[in-house]
C-alpha cells in the first residue's frame, strides 16, 4: 500500500492466503481475556500494545481486529507527531549549511552543533522507527484474519475509518487475502476514496489479486488528479492484461502533459500489446483500429517503450552522464563530500549498465580535473539545455544538506542562469550523509504521511556520489537506506537515476536505488 510504511516484508504465503488455521478464541475464551486485552489495547504505552498484537491476531475474533485496528490508528497518529518533530531537527541541521567555518573557535562550535543535532536526529529516527515496526506487525496481525465475520466488520467498517492510513492498511491487507468479502470492500471503496494514498493502495491491491473487476477501476483511474495514481493503474491494466484498457491508454497518452507520467503510459502500452510505438499516438490509434476487432494480446515479449518519439515527447534530446532527461519535474542530488576534489578522468562514453535497453547511451567529453568540477561542468551543461516547460531544483550534501530552493522552479532561462552560478560556488568538503539529501528530496515529492507541501513534487531524482555514506556512526547506511527507500517510495513512486563516481562509490547501493526505483545506473 502507498502509506506510512512500505510492503508487507517477510510474510509468509501461508499466512496471508484464506485458509490457513489460527488459535481461534471461542467466545468463553474471549470473555476471559477481553478486559485485559483491551486494557491493554487503549494503554498510551506503545511496549504495552506491542505485547499483545499477537494475541489478538491469534483471537480471529472481530472484537479483535476492531482493537487492532484501534491501536494501528494510535500508532500511526503518533508517527505523525514524531515525523513532524523530525523535520523540525531535520531543518534546523539544514541551515546549518554545507560548509565548515575555517576559523578555529567557530568551526568548533559548529561542530559540537552539528553533533548535537544529529544525535536528536537520530533519538528522532529511533522513535519514528518503533512506530513503523509497530506498524507492520499491526498490518501482519490483520492480514491474518480468517474468520468470516471479522472479515466482513474490516470490509466495511476498516475501509471506512476516518485516518487514511487505516484504510490504506486495510486496503493493502485485502490484496493479500482471498476473500470475497474483501475484495467487495475494495471494489466498493474506489469510486467514493477521497484520498489520492488510498486509492493508490485500492488499485495495487486489486492488481495483486489479478481482480478482472477492477478494471473499470483501474481505467478511471487513468484520469485521476494524482499522477501516482495514474502510474497505478496503468501498471494494473497492464498486469490485468485488459484488452478493454488499450483505448483508454492511448487516450490517455494523448492527454497526458506529464513526462513521467507519459513514460509510465508508454510502458503500460508495450507491456500490454507487444507493440513500440512509444508517444507516437497516431500510430497507436491506426494500430488499434486495424487490429482491435481480432487482437486477443502480445504474440512475443513485450518491448518497453519510454521514449519521446513524435506527440510531445519527453525530453529525451537532453541527459545527465548519458541518462536522458526523461521527466519535467527533476532534482539533481550532487556528492560535494570532500573526497570529491580528487583527481579524475573521463576517457570515453559512459556505459548504462541497469535499466532502458541496455545500450549505451552517450556519455560527457573527454575530462581530466577534480571529480566535483567534472560533475559540475556535466550539470551545468544539463541546466542549459533544459526545455523551459520542465520544473527542477539542486541539493548538495556532504556532511550536512542543502538545497537550492524550496521548490520546484521552471527552467527558465533567469532561473537556468541562476541555477548555474549556485552549482558554479560549490566546493567539496567534510563527509557523506546521502539519506538526508535523498530525504530532502523525497518530501519535495508529496503523497507523503503529512503532505502539507510539495502538491505538484518531483517525479525523478538524479543522484551523483563518489562514496559510501562515512562515518557510519553519524549517516544512515546502505540498508537502512534502502529500506526507508522503499517504504517510503511506496507512496512517491519516484525513479532515482544514479552515478556512481570512481572506485569508492557505494556502487550495490547505487545500483539497487536505481533498480528499486526502475531508474538507470552508471558506473563510472
Amino acid at each position: 500500500m502507498k502509506r506510512l510504511v512500505g510492503p508487507i516484508l517477510g510474510l509468509a504465503a501461508g499466512v496471508l492466503l484464506a485458509g490457513t488455521a489460527f488459535a481461534k478464541m471461542d467466545d468463553k475464551e474471549w470473555a476471559a481475556v477481553k478486559g485485559e486485552l483491551t486494557a491493554k489495547a487503549n494503554s498510551p504505552e506503545a511496549s504495552v500494545r506491542a505485547s499483545i498484537i499477537g494475541r489478538l491476531a491469534d483471537a480471529d475474533r472481530k472484537e479483535a481486529a476492531l482493537l487492532l485496528l484501534g491501536i494501528l490508528d494510535a500508532v500511526d497518529k503518533d508517527a505523525i507527531t514524531q515525523e513532524d518533530e523530525r523535520d523540525k531537527i531535520l531543518g534546523k541541521i539544514e541551515k546549518q549549511g554545507l560548509v565548515r567555518p575555517t576559523e578555529m573557535k567557530a568551526a568548533s562550535a559548529y561542530d559540537e552543533e552539528m553533533k548535537r543535532l544529529s544525535g536528536a536526529r537520530k533519538v528522532a529516527d529511533e522513535k519514528l522507527a518503533k512506530d513503523r515496526d509497530l506498524h507492520f506487525q499491526l498490518i501482519e496481525a490483520l492480514a491474518k484474519v480468517q474468520d468470516a465475520e471479522a472479515v466482513k466488520w474490516l470490509a466495511t467498517n476498516g475501509l471506512k475509518n476516518g485516518q487514511w492510513t487505516n484504510r490504506a492498511g486495510v486496503a493493502e491487507v485485502f490484496g493479500y487475502v482471498k476473500n470475497a468479502d474483501a475484495t467487495q470492500g475494495l471494489l466498493d471503496l474506489y469510486p467514493r476514496e477521497p484520498d489520492a494514498r488510498v486509492r493508490l493502495a485500492i488499485l495495487d491491491s486489486l492488481a495483486r489479486l489479478s481482480e478482472a473487476r477492477g478494471a473499470p477501476h483501474m481505467i478511471k483511474g487513468l484520469t485521476d488528479e494524482s499522477w501516482q495514481v495514474r502510474a497505478a493503474a496503468a501498471e494494473g491494466i497492464a498486469k490485468l492484461k485488459v484488452k478493454e484498457g488499450v483505448e483508454p491508454l492511448i487516450n490517455a497518452l494523448e492527454k497526458e502533459q506529464g513526462a513521467r507520467p507519459r513514460a509510465n503510459l508508454m510502458e503500460a502500452l508495450a507491456a500490454l500489446t507487444g507493440e513500440s510505438w512509444g508517444a507516437d499516438v497516431a500510430t497507436w490509434k491506426k494500430w488499434w483500429k486495424d487490429n482491435k476487432d481480432t487482437w486477443a494480446g502480445p504474440k512475443e515479449r513485450p518491448v518497453a517503450a519510454t521514449g519521446g518519439g513524435a506527440a510531445g515527447g519527453t525530453h529525451v534530446s537532453n541527459d545527465f552522464f548519458g541518462i536522458p532527461i526523461d521527466s519535467d519535474r527533476i532534482v539533481f542530488i550532487l556528492d560535494i563530500s570532500g573526497s570529491m576534489d580528487e583527481e579524475y578522468e573521463i576517457k570515453g562514453k559512459q556505459q548504462v549498465v541497469s535499466g532502458g535497453d541496455g545500450k549505451a547511451d552517450k556519455g560527457p567529453e573527454p575530462f581530466k580535473g577534480s571529480k566535483l568540477k567534472a560533475a559540475k561542468l556535466e550539470l551545468i551543461k544539463c541546466l542549459k539545455k533544459l526545455d523551459p516547460k520542465v520544473s527542477f531544483n539542486i541539493i548538495f550534501f556532504n556532511s550536512s544538506v542543502e538545497k537550492w530552493k524550496d521548490g520546484l522552479l521552471l527552467a527558465s532561462p533567469a532561473n537556468k542562469e541562476e541555477a548555474i552560478k549556485y552549482v558554479d560556488r560549490q566546493t567539496a568538503s567534510n563527509q557523506t550523509n546521502i539519506w538526508d539529501a535523498l530525504e530532502l528530496a523525497f518530501k519535495m515529492a508529496g503523497m507523503g504521511l503529512n503532505d502539507k507541501q510539495y502538491k505538484a513534487g518531483i517525479d525523478t531524482i538524479y543522484l551523483l556520489s563518489d562514496g559510501a555514506p562515512w562515518p557510519a556512526e553519524l549517516f544512515i547506511q546502505r540498508d537502512e537506506i534502502l529500506k526507508r527507500e522503499r517504504e517510503q517510495n511506496k507512496l512517491k513512486k519516484v525513479r532515482i537515476h544514479t552515478i556512481a563516481f570512481g572506485d569508492g562509490a557505494d556502487t550495490s547501493l547505487m545500483e539497487a536505488l536505481a533498480r528499486d526505483t526502475g531508474g538507470k545506473y552508471v558506473k563510472k
